[in-house]
């Protein structure tokens, strides 16, 4: 079945809505279909869902991370000692960074934004310091769109290494016209 066709019934949940509009419920369910939802109540009787019980949890809108480098999410764990921000500056952007390959930028960001969504963050700005070139840049794109979290992307020169100039004149619109067709 596909995610447009797709009903799901979250039932016995305590709800918080978050939203003045909607209530709260102590014990209550939510119905979606395909990517929406469709309805919010103290009880939703339908036969036509996959069921989820949720008895006992908390059920609330996803989080937003505000504040995130993507592409640096392979990195976590790699240094024990980060206490030392510029000894971290110094290794991640004038010596790692300008290795990666736009298929790192893809991993990286691919991995990250399916890691927030585990964690409850369904939304994130990605502070991408590290475009190198327009394919860095389709690539770390890409990897947003696909994982289905939702995402601000904002490109960022890198601190070290070479990278390609022209991407901040052409290479932007470039990316917007491929990427984001619906901003025209």
């Amino acid at each position: 079945m596909s995610v447009e066709k797709q009903k799901i019934l979250i039932k016995g949940a305590t709800i918080l809505s978050m939203d003045s509009k909607t209530s709260n419920f102590p014990v209550g369910d939510v119905l979606i279909e395909g990517t929406k939802i469709t309805a919010v109540a103290k009880e939703i009787t339908i036969t036509d869902a996959e069921m989820i019980d949720a008895a006992g949890m908390i059920l609330m809108p996803g989080f937003t991370d505000a504040h995130r480098h993507a592409w640096q999410g392979t990195l976590r764990r790699l240094m024990p000692d980060v206490s030392d921000l510029m000894s971290y500056v110094n290794d991640v952007h004038f010596d790692i960074a300008r290795y990666y390959r736009p298929e790192d930028i893809y991993i990286a960001n691919l991995l990250t934004a399916l890691s927030a969504i585990d964690h409850g963050i369904t939304t994130i700005i990605d502070a991408s310091h590290n475009t190198r070139s327009y394919s860095h840049a389709v690539a770390a794109v890409d990897a947003l769109q696909e994982s289905g979290i939702r995402a601000l992307y904002a490109p960022g020169f890198p601190l070290g290494g070479e990278w390609e100039q022209s991407f901040w004149t052409a290479g932007l619109e470039r990316l917007q016209k491929r990427s984001f067709p619906q901003m025209d």
